[in-house]
């Protein structure tokens, strides 16, 4: 029983690393040769709080991390967070343990009204910066 949990983990570590390598080929290489535009910005005029995230997230990628704030200032802040959701996903699939999604349930039950302010400001920078 124990060599098969070993089987099972190690094949889901074996997906989770491709599904992240072809994530990131697919932001890298393909999001960053086409423009999508928002969606928000080309119906109401007004950019939305993820405005720039995408070109934010690159500068990331390339350890410009001044020019990624001053792209998106939530861009720093979320790739924090996105970072250590992998991490806690990959602890999970490694050892066998069901703590991300109530690691998860819990950041976000405890902090959603700073994730809403943080929105909200991110959205009023955005309609100063890009209009």
């Amino acid at each position: 029983m124990q060599m098969e949990n070993l089987c099972l983990n190690k094949k889901r570590l074996v997906n989770i690393t491709i599904f992240l390598l072809l994530f990131v080929f697919f932001f890298v290489i393909v999001i960053q040769r086409v423009s999508f535009g928002c969606l928000l910005q080309r119906l109401s005029g007004l950019p939305c709080p993820a405005c720039g995230m995408t070109r934010a997230f690159y500068k990331i990628f390339r350890l410009d991390f001044i020019g990624a704030f001053k792209t998106n200032i939530l861009s720093i802040p979320l790739s924090l967070f996105l970072a250590f959701m992998v991490i806690s996903l990959l602890y999970d699939i490694i050892f066998n343990k069901d703590i991300f999604v109530s690691t998860s349930l819990k950041l976000f039950s405890k902090y959603y009204i700073v994730i809403i302010i943080a929105l909200i400001i991110s959205w009023i920078y955005n309609i100063v910066i890009y209009m």
